[in-house]
């Protein structure tokens, strides 16, 4: 028995699918689960500059929760750049959308 066309074609497409979903993991949860700080080992002039950006607070919060099972008191050590980050950065976004809108 032969197979049919639409089935070809459902085989064909879950390939790549599957193939994404395992490089969109791996992206992921990459830098949460690797056992060396990538931070520590950057120039101390960068290091500075990661305090500016929102994600070295959240793959840290990432990484507590899921290799410590830290409780959310131990988390508002990193919380808070991220609210204040976002207090900056979004009053901003707004301004300049409305702004460039006119």
């Amino acid at each position: 028995m032969t197979a049919s066309a639409p089935w070809n074609v459902a085989v064909t497409m879950k390939s790549p699918t599957g193939a994404t979903f395992c490089i969109t993991h791996e992206a992921m949860i990459g830098p949460i689960a690797s056992p060396v700080p990538r931070i520590s080992n950057m120039p101390p002039a960068m290091q500075y500059l990661t305090y500016a950006n929102p994600l070295r607070y959240a793959i840290d919060l990432v990484r507590r929760v899921y290799l410590e099972g830290a409780s959310f008191g131990y988390l508002l050590h990193d919380m808070w750049p991220l609210v204040v980050i976002a207090l900056v950065t979004l009053p901003a976004a707004v301004w300049l959308f409305r702004h460039r809108l006119v």
